[in-house]
């Protein structure tokens, strides 16, 4: 389909339904997504993959606020979703996602979440490194200073059990203020470099706000395809949270896959297209 602002088309299907697949915000330095595995599937479905919003959000956000972009091209488009997937941290979002669209179409899509994990300082932390690295060219003098200065006291401070979102929001406001300390080179700043400063924020806010979400109703009747890397999934949020058994999603397949692999792997796609029901289809 033509005209989509807030999601891709990966694959168009002649069965009259969607597939929804949501992977971000990203984590790590190369992070995999949906565009690996969709085409390993075996389905008759039209799949559109959430592109990553570009807005910042204060903290408190309306998890429906959030997600309106997304849910309402979908209600624009009148096609019925079979399903919606999850990719790591975006699972958060996909369950949400699934959520409203049920509340439109009477049914809640199915949810299938691959390697699954709530957000925690960690993954801040390391989010937000990578995202200086990519900025910091864009910023020189005091601007650079400041942000080095004041992100470092905030970094030394964080610990696995801090408040993942409120880190988020303080390593969100130190960047913001570093830019702003030198508009004049921020604002001839062009192109891909200028959108780079614009993605950063934006994404320490959306690990805010997915901070703040309650995952438990919204992953419930969900299936998680877990890898069995012990720092990624959910495997990475029970050692977190401490609880090694928590009971966080409706049915769990583990997998002898990495993490890294399991958006490539065809023994995963497979398992994935039998959940579906797309053979049958």
């Amino acid at each position: 389909m033509r005209g989509l602002a807030h999601w891709e088309e990966l694959r168009s299907g002649d069965s009259g339904e969607l597939i929804l697949a949501v992977d971000t915000p990203p984590r790590g330095p190369a992070p995999s997504d949906f565009r690996e595995l969709i085409p390993l599937l075996d389905t008759r479905h039209t799949v559109w993959r959430a592109t990553e919003s570009d807005r910042t959000h204060p903290r408190g956000t309306c998890l429906d606020e959030y997600i309106a972009p997304w849910t309402d091209e979908v209600r624009a488009a009148g096609l019925r979703v079979r399903a919606v997937l999850g990719y790591g941290v975006g699972g958060i979002f996909a369950g949400a996602i699934a959520d409203g669209v049920g509340r439109d179409q009477g049914r809640t899509p199915e949810v299938l979440l691959f390697d699954p994990e709530l957000v925690d300082s960690g993954t801040v932390v390391d989010e937000f490194r990578r995202l200086v690295s990519t900025v910091s060219h864009s910023l020189t003098g005091r601007a650079l200073e400041r942000l080095e200065r004041e992100s470092a006291a905030l970094l030394a401070d964080a610990g696995a059990d801090d408040d993942a979102g409120a880190l988020a929001i303080g390593l969100h406001g130190v960047l913001s203020q570093a830019i702003g300390d030198e508009p004049e080179r921020v604002g001839s700043v062009a192109g891909m470099a200028g959108q780079a400063l614009g993605l950063a924020t934006a994404r320490l806010s959306s690990l805010a706000i997915a901070d703040a979400v309650n995952v438990v109703p919204l992953w419930s009747a969900g299936t998680a395809l877990c890898s069995s890397s012990p720092d990624s999934g959910l495997n990475r949020t029970r050692s977190v949270l401490l609880l090694p058994d928590a009971a966080l999603v409706g049915r769990e397949i583990l997998f002898e896959d990495r993490h890294a692999e399991v958006l490539r792997s065809t023994t995963v796609a497979r398992m994935a297209s039998e959940l579906l029901g797309s053979s049958d289809a």
